[in-house]
């Protein structure tokens, strides 16, 4: 008997958090499916060029991150956004390094295993970054390599 009361208290437990986990999904879907006024400018109609193999999964998440980053921030404030991508080999991250050279983009030393990272100093605004998320995604992308993610420059951060 004394074991069994734990076991359920535990099942209990398990069951109410799925619950809750199921509702925060669901409302979580809901909210998306209704955008407000705020999230018109990433409306999939925009000027921006978003790369179609990108998932809306990863565009929900790369305009959420964005968003939450710029909050950080004055609208006046410039931020030094790094975005890092990785190759399969040495020909296509060259030919990237091309690409974004035309492009006016600062880049870091590529590492032995192919990879890059872009620096961008942009105003720090939602659509300042978003847009610069999906434009070097989109290079990369161009050239067969693979957008790893974004953070900031440790400077903007401090």
């Amino acid at each position: 008997m004394k074991k069994t009361i734990p076991v359920l208290a535990f099942l209990g437990i398990a069951a109410a958090s799925f619950a809750a986990y199921r509702k925060h999904k669901a409302d979580l879907k809901r909210k998306s499916e209704s955008q407000t006024e705020d999230w018109t400018h990433f409306s999939d109609d925009s000027e921006l060029k978003i790369p179609q193999e990108i998932d809306d999964n990863a565009k929900q998440s790369y305009r959420i991150q964005a968003r939450l980053m710029a909050e950080e921030y004055a609208e006046s404030d410039v931020l030094d956004l790094i975005h890092t991508l990785s190759f399969p080999n040495a020909d296509k991250l060259f030919a990237f390094v091309k690409d974004a050279k035309k492009s006016h983009y600062h880049l870091d030393e590529a590492g032995p295993d192919n990879a890059i990272t872009v620096r961008l100093q942009i105003p720090a605004t939602v659509d300042a970054i978003y847009s610069s998320i999906m434009e070097v995604n989109e290079m990369a992308f161009v050239n067969h390599g693979s957008y790893k993610g974004f953070t900031r420059s440790k400077t903007d951060i401090e």
